[in-house]
């Protein structure tokens, strides 16, 4: 009798179980088979196409001068943060946010008075400041791509009325694009006079600051600065003599010719009637200190 009461109790709860399954299976087909809210979106992209369909769309804000420049500004660092983080990778990509920060460089601030004028200047240094970057990702498919960034950032400097800020704002930034290059040689890469893309690099930033340090109509603590951007990039290169020595000796792996872009850059410095007797000196003394090396 107990076996028999337990083997009924056992279906009975096998029943209300297959019962129970049924209804659930029941109520879950009749809701997938309603149709969605009115107006409801219940699709969505992959991760991929989110990022394009945001990509073209801070673009845009930030390419044209109809947005008010708050909006542009923001938009701007919300591109950078994707390049940044690889999510913007794709050559067009790079090169269509390269060209909109090389135009807004370039594009001088509303008339003064304008109350726009500080949102605009904002919009400009984050450009700026941003413009680096992109440079290092475009420069793999444009050799000319550093060459355009300083060129951007020279009439930067210059504009009229010459103001101390974005002056120095531009020479820390080539100073700072110049002090992050490499100065090793690559594997398989000789001292040689090829140009390779380290080189150029520094060719171009450092021509900048040069034509910063030749430029009159900048401050003189400007042009201080970027005439030690070269040398200190120099030193770079170098290991300290450590007294009583005196004798500097290049870094293992040092590419001496990169190095020696520098001291050109320094000798067409120090060969200047007209350069200021302070930068005449810094640069005349590091030109002796780096030509006084001997070569590997």
């Amino acid at each position: 009798m107990f076996h028999e009461s337990t083997t009924r109790a056992n279906s009975l709860r096998g029943i209300q179980l297959l019962f129970l399954t049924g209804c659930i299976m029941f109520q879950s087909a009749v809701v997938s088979a309603q149709p969605a809210n009115p107006g409801e979106d219940t699709s969505w992209q992959s991760p991929e196409d989110t990022v394009k369909t945001l990509y073209k769309q801070h673009l845009e804000i930030l390419s044209e001068a109809d947005h008010p420049a708050v909006a542009r500004l923001e938009s701007l660092k919300i591109l950078a943060a994707m390049v940044k983080a690889g999510n913007i990778s794709e050559k067009e990509q790079i090169k269509e946010i390269f060209n909109a920060l090389i135009a807004l460089v370039k594009s001088p601030n509303p008339e003064k008075g304008s109350e726009l004028v500080t949102d605009y200047r904002k919009l400009r240094e984050q450009a700026l400041k941003e413009l680096p970057l992109l440079t290092s990702k475009w420069v793999k498919h444009d050799n000319e791509a550093y060459g355009n960034m300083v060129d951007a950032l020279i009439a930067y400097s210059s504009e009229i009325p010459s103001e101390y800020q974005k002056s120095w704002l531009v020479t820390q930034t080539l100073s700072e694009v110049l002090k992050a290059l490499p100065i090793e040689l690559e594997d398989g890469v000789t001292n040689n006079a090829n140009p390779t893309v380290e080189r150029r690099t520094i060719k171009q930033a450092s021509r900048g600051l040069k034509k910063i340090a030749l430029d009159p109509k900048q401050d003189l603590q400007v042009r201080y600065n970027a005439v030690m951007g070269i040398v200190e990039k120099g030193d770079d290169f170098l290991v300290l003599p450590t007294p009583p020595a005196t004798d500097y000796k290049f870094k293992p792996k040092a590419d001496v010719t990169s190095f020696y872009i520098l001291a050109d850059q320094l000798n067409a410095l120090v060969t200047r009637d007209d350069l200021p007797p302070l930068l005449l000196r810094q640069s005349s003394i590091a030109l002796e200190r780096f030509l006084g090396i001997k070569l590997p």
